[in-house]
């Protein structure tokens, strides 16, 4: 007998995403790939002036209705809380007709009306989340207080679910360390990447020596620490370029907050800004660089690690557990905010074509790990079993 699965978007980025935004890139993708001679799969997205209420998106439902979007980072939580608030009905809609059996939710405050509210969800309908909360993987003795709060509401988001999947087993590990959560209760399944969309064959390489780094430009994402081992990595090579592709915000409009510092660090004709890519563009902007730089502070996983691997780039990144535990040794890994650090690595890279092409071969073969097929059919799994009752 087919399960319904519901998948519940933030209110705040469209799904599919148009330039980025990982959590509506993994939802889209799991309603694309759930077999639908198993699943009736269900997305409950934000209604846009050009999107339709109602459409059939690769075999799957998408249900979409308008709430307020607020323009910055804190008050765009109260547009996620009227969103899944609002999913709450639209549940019980969708059970009138086809019985609900397994909501699954992915940010955090689209599901705590939900969590909370769970006594309202259909009969027998299972509550699943998926953290992607990259602040459990930062030290107590660094977190902040606003962060803070919101690992307690995740907390209880948690608690109250049915079962839990986390993006990495560092992450898994830390919450049920600091919740004291059944570990039975929660699983690791990791990002992915789709190796047929990022590949190293896409472009040939021409022109000076590229370095990319792919995010939202925020501070969290160690973008000054790029721009100050640029700087250094200039001086040795002039002719170097830094490709750093991303928008300020994929939730809404944001102004570069980095062009001041190129400027005062005269990076004016090394550094390009290209903003949020289309996939296709993404595609090709890694094939065509020559090392993938990416001084991240907080991850839960990084997309755009196993992206660059996928591409055949060889990778810089932070060192930190989640990202030894992704890369392993097969990447090299920077002190975090050590721009100098960084800055040697690069150049390492850039002036030895031999190890730049054997951690090439490594990162390719790393990303096979992270498989789209692979992961899918560890969410089917999963599904296979909340719905047959198997939550442990």
């Amino acid at each position: 007998m087919k399960k319904t699965v519901v998948m519940i978007g933030s209110g705040v980025v469209p799904i599919p995403p148009k330039r980025g935004g990982a959590t509506e890139i993994i939802i889209y993708e799991i309603s694309r790939f759930m077999p639908k001679n198993k699943f009736d799969v269900y997305v409950l997205d934000r209604k846009e002036s050009s999107s339709k209420e109602k459409e059939i998106v690769d075999g799957a439902v998408y249900l979409r209705y308008k709430v307020p979007k607020f323009g910055n980072v804190f008050l765009l939580r109260l547009t996620e809380l009227v969103f899944g608030a609002r999913a709450v009905r639209e549940i019980r809609k969708i059970n009138s007709k086809n019985r609900c059996d397994i909501v699954h939710a992915h940010t955090v405050f689209s599901a705590l009306p939900i969590a909370t509210a769970k006594f309202l969800l259909p009969s027998g309908s299972k509550l699943v989340y998926t953290c992607h909360n990259p602040a459990w993987n930062v030290p107590e003795k660094e977190m902040d207080l606003f962060n803070g709060v919101i690992l307690a509401i995740e907390s209880f988001v948690m608690k109250r679910s049915d079962f839990v999947t986390t993006v990495s087993d560092t992450m898994r590990k830390n919450i049920i360390r600091r919740t004291g959560m059944d570990p039975r209760k929660i699983q690791r399944i990791y990002n992915f990447v789709d190796n047929r969309k990022f590949s190293p064959k896409k472009e040939e390489k021409k022109g000076p020596p590229k370095v990319i780094f792919v995010g939202k430009l925020i501070p969290n994402k160690g973008v000054e620490y790029l721009l100050r081992a640029a700087s250094i990595v200039r001086k040795k090579h002039p002719e170097v370029k830094f490709l750093v592709v991303g928008p300020g915000s994929f939730e809404y409009d944001a102004m570069n907050r980095w062009l001041e510092l190129v400027k005062e660090l005269g990076l004016q004709k090394n550094v390009v800004f290209t903003g949020g890519l289309s996939e296709e563009s993404l595609s090709s902007a890694y094939a065509s660089s020559d090392i993938f730089c990416f001084p991240t502070l907080r991850e839960s996983f990084g997309m755009v690690i196993a992206e660059a691997m996928s591409s055949g780039l060889p990778v810089i990144t932070t060192d930190m557990d989640v990202l030894r535990e992704i890369v392993g040794d097969n990447g090299m890994l920077a002190r975090p905010k050590d721009f100098k650090d960084i800055a040697g690595k690069v150049i390492l890279l850039l002036e030895d074509e031999k190890t730049r092409k054997k951690m090439a071969q490594k990162s390719l073969k790393r990303s096979r790990a992270f498989e789209i097929k692979k992961i899918m059919k560890e969410y089917e799994k999963m599904y296979d079993r909340i719905g047959a009752g198997r939550l442990k």
